[in-house]
Parts: C-alpha cells; structure tokens; sequence
C-alpha cells in the first residue's frame, strides 16, 4: 500500500524519509527521523512501535542490528515492511512474507527504497535512480517519490504523501533536529501537492540565493494575473514571503514558488474577491 525512501546525504548533514501511499494521512504512521542518529521507515502492517523504539535502539546500535531487534521480538514480523538507515548511513531493509505484492527493497549508497502493493519492482528500480542523482537532497526525495509513481505506485492508486527531514539544529528545530515536515494527507495527486508545499516552505526557510527583479518582471506579471493577485507584494505576504522581495531583488526560491503555483492555476480565493 506504500513506497517509500530512506536517505541520509553526508554532504548536506540531512538525514530523512519520504513517503507516498493509497492510505490516508500516510506521514503520521510511516516516517521517523532523529538528527545525528538516523530515521526509519514501518510499513505494511506497520508495526508504530519500530518508529520511536528504533530511533532509540539507533543512538547505539547499527541500522542492522536495530533492524534485528526490532523484528525479534515482533511475533507479526511477516506481515511487516521497513527501512532503515543509521547517523553513518549504513542501511537496512526488511519485507516480510507475508506482505501483499508487488513488495520488495533496493539498498543503496546512503539509501534505501521499499514499497508493497506496487505495481511491479520498476518502481524501486525509477526511485532507486533518482536517489543516486545529483539533486539537492529534500529534492531528491521528492524526484524518488515521482519517480514511482511515474513507474505504477502503489497498484491502488493515490492519497498522501510525506516528507520528513531532520538536519542542523536552527532557531525553529525542535530537539529532533527537524527541518522539513510536509504532510499531504488526502488528495488527488498527493506527490505533486507535497512538492508544491515543499517549495513554499523552502522559499520561506531556505531561499539565499537572489534575483534582480527587472530580469524578471514579465514572468512574475503573468504569474500574478493568473492566480489573482493585484502586486507581487499581496501574493508574497499571502504566503509569509514578504522578507524575501525588495524593491530590486527577489529570492530564487521565492519565485520558483510563484512560477510553480500559477502552473497549477489554485488561487488561494477566487480573484474577485481580492482587495487592492
């Protein structure tokens, strides 16, 4: 009912999981992560308990021999799938017998994908080359997620999706070091959702690099008229963007998020209703 990947990237210090499903609010069951010790996916017949007893068993222990732990004491282990990765990015993964095809995993440098009830091994197969990409990581497991679903999914259909990400503790982390924590819990096409999510937020928390607005302007004028806003300025203090736009500049992010909202033509209200 469930694809998911487990990933860690060295280079960024971020450590994460991401998650699509046919099965509602997906991210309150699938995903766990723990800054500087590692993150877990628990599938299937998910057995809740492996999330927060396995980051646990993670602060001492191997992603291995965590995995191990946890499945020996479980007496319903076959009906259970999981992924795990550890702070040094070693992986594991597990899919019991009795979990309902097509089910199975692919280990990878610093990553792991499961999924069952899928369409075939070719979604692990597209998500499993997206991992070994060069995007930036929170990218990466969004293109992993797209990347299935472009191959079948899961053979049900679609519902939610999720993205988890635990990195440097900054002013707004809490103790777990979690930096991103997107939930799309019942839509129609619940990847793309959550990627539009994903670059909202990142052009809120994660826009450094800027643009002159001038070079610009055309784009960001069709963009506006098309999603019903009178200034740049009301559409950017509708989605908590102001500080990223000044007279002259723009962040990147910031108009990535403008670009990519007017494609999917969802005003936030109708525009008949805006005010100048």
């Amino acid at each position: 009912m469930t694809y998911s990947v487990v990933a860690r990237d060295p280079d960024e210090d971020l450590i994460g999981v991401a998650v699509a499903s046919r099965f509602i609010a997906v991210g309150a069951v699938v995903p766990w992560v723990r800054y500087g010790v590692g993150a877990i996916a628990t599938q299937s017949f998910a057995n809740y308990t492996f999330g927060p007893e396995g980051l646990d068993l993670l602060s001492n222990h191997s992603a291995q021999e965590t995995l191990k732990i946890l499945l020996d004491k479980d007496p319903q282990r076959e009906t259970r799938q999981v992924g795990v990765i550890d702070r040094e990015g070693r992986v594991a993964s597990y899919t019991g017998k009795e979990c309902f095809d097509y089910a199975g995993s692919i280990e990878g440098k610093n990553f792991t994908v499961q999924g069952n009830i899928l369409t075939g091994r070719e979604v692990l197969e597209s998500m499993a080359k997206e991992m070994e990409s060069d995007l930036p990581f929170m990218d990466r497991l969004i293109h992993a997620l797209k990347a299935g679903e472009s191959a079948g999914g899961d053979s049900r259909g679609k519902q939610s999706a999720a993205i988890l990400v635990a990195g440097k503790k900054l002013e707004f982390e809490e103790s777990s070091g979690i930096i991103m924590d997107i939930r799309v819990d019942d839509h129609p096409d619940p990847v793309h959702e959550l990627e539009r999510i994903s670059k909202v937020w990142k052009a809120i928390y994660w826009d450094n690099a800027r643009l002159k607005l001038e070079d610009r302007r055309g784009d960001i004028k069709a963009a506006i008229s098309r999603l019903g806003y009178r200034s740049l300025m009301k559409w950017a203090r509708a989605h908590g963007l102001e500080h990223n736009i000044t007279k002259l500049e723009i962040g990147s992010l910031t108009l990535d998020a403008l670009l990519y909202e007017s494609e999917l033509v969802i005003p936030i209200k109708k525009p008949g209703i805006r005010k100048s």
